[in-house]
């Protein structure tokens, strides 16, 4: 059994979110057991992996924080229903962030590490597709509130004013 099974368990109603939530899950687990082949990669040519803090709350941008996975674990129903999707909307957003601030730095360093392209690529065209289908739902279910799309949870930054960014060129 997937963990998103489990979290749908006897809370949410509609079984093509069921569906969607295990979709969801199998999408994440591959995707960082990508990122981890490519650390691992990276780490075989010498190359150190970045620093990656999990602590605070919420434990890194994207992440919804303690009390918000509470009220989602304590939510049944349309509530639970209406929080999932809010929160892995969120989520996907923090995925689109840096997805596009590493997008950035490839583009200002003139590198592009080995098979991340087509990840960035991948995740970019996947997760605001399912960001779609999630408002959609949001809306046909009557679940929909004024508010309900957070803003990202990290924003790329923009190149510096003037910069001229050109495909294998570091600035």
């Amino acid at each position: 059994r997937r963990s998103s099974d489990l979290l749908m368990d006897g809370r949410a109603t509609h079984p093509e979110l069921i569906h969607f939530a295990g979709l969801v899950a199998d999408a994440q687990k591959a995707e960082i057991a990508q990122m981890q082949d490519l650390l691992d990669l990276a780490a075989a040519r010498g190359m150190p992996a970045p620093a990656h803090h999990m602590h605070g709350d919420p434990p890194m941008a994207g992440m919804l924080s303690a009390a918000e996975m509470k009220a989602l674990a304590d939510a049944e129903g349309p509530a639970f229903e209406r929080l999932w999707l809010q929160g892995m909307m969120f989520h996907h957003e923090g995925g689109l962030a840096m997805a596009r601030a590493q997008e950035l730095r490839q583009a200002l360093d003139g590198r592009q590490p080995y098979q991340l392209a087509g990840m960035i690529d991948d995740i970019l065209v996947g997760q605001r597709a399912e960001i779609g289908i999630m408002q959609g739902w949001l809306t046909a279910w009557g679940l929909a509130e004024p508010g309900d799309r957070r803003p990202p949870a990290v924003e790329a930054q923009s190149p510096p004013e003037g910069a001229a960014v050109r495909a294998g060129e570091a600035l």
